[in-house]
């Protein structure tokens, strides 16, 4: 849910939003293209050639109009794009282009609700210090008595000096988890001001997130969003449940493209053609193949096998199985 995207973000910093596949084996990465960045004024159809093929672009975000990208388009600072790979291949690609952050090794987390406890137990597991911040008593003993480790400060963390008294300068990461979106997006503006390196605010709302544009805040996380996601995801099962193929679905770009994940049927009409013989719709992208131990960004000469996971990135929506992505 909420805490393990956020937890991602958190291992990725460089990352505006990361979602898996698969139990991890493939990664959709969001971030925005900065100024002066090694991507800038690159055709996509030489991505390859100078980036690698470790990963693929997927997305493409420009002045609030969202696409798959084709060869032609060119990059530009300022476009918030989606990319996917292996974890591995991810991380080297962040690596290459120069924007790799450094570890975090703490974060301070405002509100104690329990995404702050789901995410604080994860974080703690992999190494990292947590602190947070909750105003409630009563809350705070649950909190301690549930997760012993968790540095804990009882304080309104909406008030500046309870923030600074609590190390806020201090720290790698900053989480603002409290019942308001307004709140979290003031609190997370000012430690961005403060200079934290990677800031993560809980918003519900779109429109306040679409007002944020532009802004030092890059990272939302929407749980109301997460939850229609994964019962989207049970619902189209349930549709399908004599042999549907879908695994897992996220929505981008405020539901405009969803990012599909099929395994592949022996009855697929997919099988057994290299993917430029397929007549696959033009609103589709074949983002990601994994076979046994191995994930891959294919090309045109690859073929789908029986058994294989694949990653589809589609503006149609209402697919229920891989063979959905052919024409008629």
């Amino acid at each position: 849910g909420a805490a393990e995207e956020i937890s991602r973000i958190l291992r990725l910093p460089a990352a505006a939003g990361v979602d898996n596949f698969f139990n991890g084996r493939v990664e959709l990465v969001e971030f925005r293209l900065g100024a002066n960045s090694l991507l800038e004024g690159l055709p996509l159809s030489q991505f390859r050639e100078r980036i690698g093929k470790g990963v693929l672009v997927c997305t493409a975000e420009r002045a609030g109009n969202i696409q798959i990208p084709k060869g032609h388009y060119v990059l530009q600072a300022g476009d918030r794009i989606s990319i996917t790979g292996t974890p591995t291949d991810v991380y080297h690609f962040f690596h290459r282009i120069g924007i790799l952050k450094k570890r975090i090794k703490n974060v301070m987390i405002v509100g104690g609700s329990r995404i702050a406890t789901y995410l604080t137990q994860s974080l703690l597991s992999t190494g990292i210090q947590v602190r947070i911040v909750e105003e409630n008593e009563k809350r705070c003993q649950e909190i301690k008595t549930l997760i012993p480790k968790v540095e804990l400060i009882h304080g309104d963390g909406t008030q500046t000096d309870v923030l600074l008294e609590a190390g806020l300068e201090e720290m790698d990461a900053f989480v603002a988890l409290t019942g308001s979106d307004e709140e979290n997006i003031i609190v997370g503006m000012y430690a961005a001001f403060l200079g934290v390196a990677k800031v993560v605010v809980k918003v519900n709302e779109q429109h306040i997130i679409d007002m944020m544009e532009g802004s030092p805040l890059d990272s939302f996380i929407q749980p109301k969003n997460i939850c229609s996601e994964q019962i989207l995801q049970y619902v189209r099962a349930m549709q399908n449940a004599s042999g549907s193929s879908m695994k897992t679905l996220y929505n981008l770009s405020n539901g405009q493209i969803e990012a599909l994940g099929f395994q592949v049927l022996k009855d697929s009409k997919c099988i057994g053609r290299p993917l430029k013989d397929l007549p696959i719709k033009e609103e589709v992208l074949v983002a990601s193949i994994s076979r046994g131990k191995f994930s891959f960004i294919p090309d045109g000469n690859d073929e789908i096998k029986v058994g294989d996971h694949i990653v589809v990135i589609t503006s149609e929506h209402g697919m229920h199985e891989l063979d959905d992505i052919l024409k008629e």
